[in-house]
């Protein structure tokens, strides 16, 4: 006979459980009992599971530095880090590694810690550009976590830099292309980098296509990096003729570059072709002991702290003397005023003259200048001296102003 009316009846069920499904109880699933209400035989619940307390490993945002900061091939990395267990569990030992792309190129070792701890590491990699670099907590996945997608430290400026160096600008001292011949004028050249990274031992080369090499120099004391510009120039005097002149950056491709296409540059030259006589730069390579000349810009600190505007007239003032032991005058010493815009890459001669300058003596040199245009501006004040000179580094000076 079966439970009486209102009778309660208990029973336990086990199974195995899956997390998110529902548990239904049916009472008498078969219908075997004739009921006034079939309706309420099922009893229905969410089985909710609760999840055991786990670590969780993250190598910390703001606790990551390197040396040096811009990686390049072959550099010794020291790569210092800290890791938390952010989790609510203690970790067992694991690994932080180094990966570049995909490849994990470097580990070090870290005991486990209690949640809350951090734990200090320093990885030293001698760098194999290839991909971007991060660091990874838990690197061989030998801790079970609460979350793994939180492991991974990838930050943009920790990167192996790979640099596009840039030839910006080669012109010719006299302002145009066009150059009286058998006259001596300065061929200049501006580069630097296109990016966020840095280029040392830099060599550059300007020369004749076809003909001889003029400058050919490594820099290894120039570091370069986006915010400046650099430059190198050489002299030279052609017979009447047609030349073009190169100018390049790392010529053998030594540094590795994004873009190894913009770093040459090629100017035509056509000598005994008309234009003004004698705009020259300095020629550092004369030395003789007949004459000693010294040109200064004499206002030079006013022009540094002075609010200058374009368009707007500035007297750029100098001295040039002559302190040499040679009992013959000097005739003919050209003086140049240079204009270098280093913000748009521009330049131009502002002013020339000639000028005769005995032994002991002087001459005050006054020049109106209109800046035509606004950004940093490098004023070279430069003389040529004919016959040579004794001291070729006093033949000019420089002066950096910002035009507004």
């Amino acid at each position: 006979m079966g439970p009486s009316v209102s009778a309660e009846q208990v029973g336990q069920f086990t199974w195995n459980t899956e997390c998110g499904a529902n548990m239904e109880v049916v009472i008498d699933p078969a219908n075997a009992v004739v009921e006034i209400n079939e309706a309420d035989n099922t009893w229905t619940h969410p089985v909710i599971c609760v999840e055991p307390f786990r670590p969780n490993l993250i190598v910390s945002q703001y606790l990551v530095t390197w040396t040096p900061s811009f990686i390049h091939t072959g550099d010794i990395v020291t790569i210092d880090y800290t890791t938390n267990n952010i989790g609510e569990a203690e970790c067992g030992a694991y690994k932080v590694g180094l990966k570049v792309g995909d490849r994990i190129v470097a580990r070090a070792s870290h005991a486990g810690h209690r949640s809350g701890v951090t734990s200090t590491g320093r990885i030293t990699w001698t760098a194999e550009c290839g991909g971007p670099l991060s660091l990874v907590a838990d690197c061989d996945s030998e801790v079970i976590e609460s979350n793994e997608s939180d492991n991974v430290y990838q930050k943009d400026r920790f990167a192996c830099a790979v640099p596009n160096l840039r030839a910006y600008t080669f012109s010719c001292s006299h302002g145009d292309n066009d150059v009286p011949a058998d006259t001596s004028f300065g061929y200049i050249l501006t580069f630097g980098l296109e990016d966020d990274s840095s280029a040392s031992n830099v060599r550059v080369r300007i020369g004749v296509v076809g003909g001889e090499v003029l400058y050919d120099q490594v820099l290894p004391s120039l570091e370069l990096t986006r915010s400046t510009r650099s430059s190198a120039s050489a002299a030279k005097a052609f017979p009447t003729g047609s030349y073009t002149l190169y100018a390049m950056i790392d010529p053998e491709n030594t540094i590795a570059e994004t873009n190894e296409s913009d770093n040459r540059l090629e100017l035509f030259v056509r000598a005994g072709g008309g234009g003004a006589e004698g705009r020259r730069l300095v020629d550092p390579g004369i030395s003789t002991t007949r004459n000693n000349y010294k040109i200064v810009i004499t206002n030079k600190k006013a022009l540094e702290t002075s609010a200058i505007r374009h368009s707007t007239d500035v007297w750029v003032q100098g001295v040039l003397s002559n302190t040499g032991n040679s009992s013959v005058a000097a005739s003919n010493v050209p003086v140049c005023l240079l204009e270098e815009n280093l913000t748009a890459h521009t330049s131009r001669v502002i002013w020339e003259e000639t000028i005769s300058l005995a032994p002991n003596a002087t001459h005050k040199l006054k020049w109106r200048w209109n800046p035509n245009q606004a950004g940093k501006i490098r004023l070279t004040l430069g003389i040529d001296p004919a016959g040579g000179d004794a001291k070729p580094e006093d033949n000019k000076d420089q002066v950096n102003v910002k035009v507004e």
